[in-house]
């Protein structure tokens, strides 16, 4: 086990978070103008999490105990969640991140269909 690593969980996990960290900042006096710096950081994060998407379901099947803490520590330190909470907010973002796993293969399923389609 954890031979796949967690780069790419890690990337794709900091993207949802930051997204995620953004928006509440942003609604917590309404959305306006002045809240564009704060999607601009979402923004750059997004390519570099979903360059190895693929990779994401092998890494989260294939974790050890040391990448699973790892992704806690990344979690608490980066995002400031508490040890107490960490553990359900791991379980969840691999939800997250699964099931946006999925959604990408299968958009990008479709979309190679109707490419073919039309060149075919």
């Amino acid at each position: 086990m954890g031979d796949y690593g967690i780069k790419e969980t890690k990337e794709l996990i900091g993207a949802v978070l930051t997204l995620i960290e953004e928006s509440h900042e942003a609604a917590k006096n309404g959305i306006g103008l002045d809240d564009i710096g704060k999607f601009f950081k979402v923004a750059k994060e997004f390519p570099a999490a979903f360059e190895g998407i693929g990779e994401v379901p092998e890494e989260i099947m294939d974790l050890n105990e040391t990448e699973y803490k790892e992704i806690c520590d990344f979690i608490k330190e980066d995002f400031d969640i508490s040890e107490d909470d960490v553990e359900a907010v791991v379980e969840q973002l691999f939800n997250i991140v699964i099931g946006m796993v999925r959604t990408y293969t299968m958009i990008k399923n479709i979309r190679s269909k109707k490419d073919n389609a039309v060149d075919g």
